[in-house]
């Protein structure tokens, strides 16, 4: 039987389809199949429409489904907080119910760490208070929620991923790693914003490594993936720079105005999934953005 993965062209829909398709039937959803190529899987159509998931996927062929597409701008979404909702509570929703109608045996959703109450610091368990502090972390929350009343009300498991700070190939514009990497090759400057959280900065490619160990184990409920160690803003800034002057061979300043005392750490606790699934972030962060740095030179 064979796995759908949504949001195929992502960052890390894109390189979960590769990592599965090496011993699995894949199926890439995507909105517009016909633009999009895939070596080793197949490209389906999925929209959401008045009446749920439309697709052309036999789902007779698909026993698990990847789900990772999202909208994933935090900041954006004060500005459209209705599309924000729309794909990522009623888009899983819909993604939930048409699993459930074809019988699919599991489902893994890729949740966030935004779920968590923001005033809350330190090594976040999965038990820590959750809070919308803003309109993605609403979406993502009930997102969540739909998945833990699936799990307990249907004959199927469906677990909640949630990944820290993801970075790596193909990241997007807002995150604070791409960011950091463009002005750091076409300005030789990095500008931080204001103030110095510490954060807890992911490699996609450990981020599906957790997911492939929770496919084979078929786990419940949500799961922390993080490195379980914190790096400050300004530190983040300070390698980028680092990795970056030795690609280009020039310097890179870093111009980061205000407090540089790191404050408001939010950092994983990822006991449970160490513990359960034997797993572990294993990219450094130098190595993580010498990687994505070059992917970015290269592409």
């Amino acid at each position: 039987m064979g796995v759908l993965i949504t949001g195929a062209t992502g960052l890390v829909g894109s390189q979960l389809v590769d990592r599965l398709a090496a011993d699995r039937t894949v199926f890439a959803g995507v909105r517009r199949p016909a633009e999009t190529e895939f070596e080793r899987a197949t490209p389906v159509e999925l929209q959401l429409g008045r009446h749920g998931l439309e697709t052309t996927l036999d789902w007779t062929r698909v026993d698990t489904v990847v789900h990772t597409a999202a909208y994933t701008d935090a900041h954006g979404s004060v500005d459209e907080p209705l599309h924000c909702f729309g794909v990522n509570a009623t888009g899983t929703a819909a993604i939930l119910e048409a699993a459930r109608s074809a019988s699919v045996d599991h489902v893994v959703a890729l949740s966030s760490y935004h779920v968590y109450d923001g005033s809350q610091t330190g090594r976040l368990s999965e038990s820590a208070a959750t809070d919308a502090g803003t309109p993605y972390a609403a979406s993502k929350l009930a997102a969540d929620a739909q998945c833990c009343a699936y799990d307990r009300q249907y004959d199927m498991t469906v677990s909640i991923v949630r990944p820290f700070n993801v970075y790596g190939p193909g990241g997007r514009p807002h995150q604070v790693v791409p960011s950091f990497i463009s002005q750091a090759l076409s300005d030789g400057v990095i500008e931080p914003y204001p103030g110095n959280p510490v954060r807890d900065f992911l490699y996609v490619d450990d981020l599906c490594d957790a997911i492939v160990a929770v496919l084979e184990r078929e786990v419940s409920g949500p799961l922390n993936v993080g490195q379980g160690t914190g790096t400050s803003i300004h530190e983040l800034a300070q390698t980028v720079a680092s990795v970056a002057e030795a690609h280009t061979d020039r310097p890179v300043r870093v111009i980061h105005a205000g407090d540089l005392e790191p404050t408001d750490p939010t950092i994983a606790d990822p006991s449970r999934i160490e513990r359960e699934l034997n797993w572990t972030a294993e990219t450094t962060l130098s190595d993580g953005l010498n990687q994505t740095i070059t992917h970015e030179r290269t592409r």
